[in-house]
């Protein structure tokens, strides 16, 4: 996967005069945050479903919109941790 982000990327990085084997670099060293960001949009979709089908009629939007707070809430907390 992170072979596909390179050949998607490097076009638009080589435009500005960025060499392709610096793309590749870059894109392994943030590898865990691509790799958790992927995760944590998957997360937020599952309870989104699910949401559908467990939570009642008149409270599924309070379970949808956490699960939509708590994905920027989780980034910011591993990104700026306290």
């Amino acid at each position: 996967m992170l072979d596909f982000l390179i050949r998607l990327v490097s076009p638009i990085f080589e435009n500005m005069g960025v060499n392709p084997s610096d793309v590749a670099t870059y894109v392994h060293m943030l590898s865990g945050y691509i790799y958790g960001i992927l995760i944590a949009i998957l997360v937020m979709i599952v309870l989104l479903i699910v949401a559908h089908w467990i939570a009642k009629k008149g409270s599924r939007h309070v379970v949808r919109w956490g699960a939509v707070v708590a994905w920027p809430a989780s980034w910011w907390s591993r990104c700026w941790p306290t």
